[in-house]
C-alpha cells in the first residue's frame, strides 16, 4: 500500500505541466499548439520558445519530483528506503506523461524519469545522464537519449540495487521508450528534428 500512496502523489505532482504555464505566460498560447506534436515539454518549449522559456520548463520538471519526493520520504522513507524515489517517480512520469486534466496527453518524461534515477542512485543517474547528453550531442536527436538514459541505469541496476529496484527501472525505460517510439522512428529514418544543445545557448538555433 506505501508503495501505491508513493506512486499516488508522485502523480498527482507529475500531472502539474510546468510547459502549459511557461508557454502561455510568453507567449498567451497554448503548448499544444507548438512544433509539430504540441509536447508540453523542455525540448518543445525552448525550440519554440526561447532558451530561457525552456529553463523555467526545466527546473519546474525537476521541482515537482523533488517536491514529491519529499513529502513520500518523511512518509515512508524508514520502511522504503531509496525505493521511495524510483516508486515516486514512477509517479510523476505517469502523470507527465498521462495527465487527468489534459484527457492524458501529456510529455515524454524525459526530465521526471531522470529525476528518479537521479534520486535514486545519484552517482549511476548523473553517469547514465551523461551518456545520454553524449548521445544528444553526438547525434542531436533528444528521443534516441530519452531512452537510452533509463535504459543503461537499468543495466546498472539489476546487477547493483536488486531485482525491484532493475524492474522499476525497467518499467521506466519501457515508459520512455513508449513515448518516444514514434519520434525514434524519424530519427532512425533521417527525417526526425535534430536539436543542437550547444547552438541553443549560444542562441545560434541549428534546425
Amino acid at each position: 500500500m506505501e508503495k501505491i500512496i508513493c506512486v499516488l502523489i508522485g502523480y498527482l505532482c507529475g500531472s502539474f505541466l510546468t510547459a502549459v504555464i511557461v508557454t502561455r505566460a510568453f507567449t498567451g498560447k497554448d503548448v499544444s499548439t507548438l512544433g509539430y506534436d504540441g509536447n508540453p515539454g523542455m525540448a518543445n518549449v525552448m525550440k519554440n520558445v526561447g532558451f530561457k522559456a525552456g529553463i523555467l520548463v526545466l527546473i519546474g520538471d525537476i521541482a515537482k519530483c523533488v517536491i514529491a519526493s519529499i513529502i513520500t520520504w518523511c512518509l515512508f522513507g524508514k520502511s522504503l528506503g531509496q525505493l521511495v524515489f524510483l516508486y515516486t517517480n514512477l509517479g510523476t512520469s505517469l502523470g507527465h506523461c498521462y495527465p487527468f486534466w489534459r484527457k492524458f496527453h501529456g510529455g515524454k518524461a524525459v526530465v521526471t524519469i531522470e529525476a528518479a534515477i537521479i534520486l535514486y542512485s545519484p552517482l549511476y543517474g548523473i553517469l547514465a545522464s551523461l551518456a545520454g547528453f553524449a548521445v544528444v550531442l553526438i547525434t542531436k536527436y533528444l528521443s534516441i537519449a530519452g531512452v537510452v538514459i533509463p535504459l543503461i541505469f537499468t543495466c546498472i541496476a539489476f546487477p547493483l540495487f536488486g531485482k525491484e529496484a532493475g524492474i522499476l527501472s525497467l518499467v521506466l525505460t519501457i515508459l520512455s521508450f513508449i513515448r518516444h517510439r514514434k519520434s525514434i522512428y524519424k530519427d532512425l529514418t533521417g527525417t526526425g528534428f535534430k536539436t543542437d544543445l550547444v547552438a541553443k545557448v549560444t542562441k545560434k538555433e541549428e534546425k
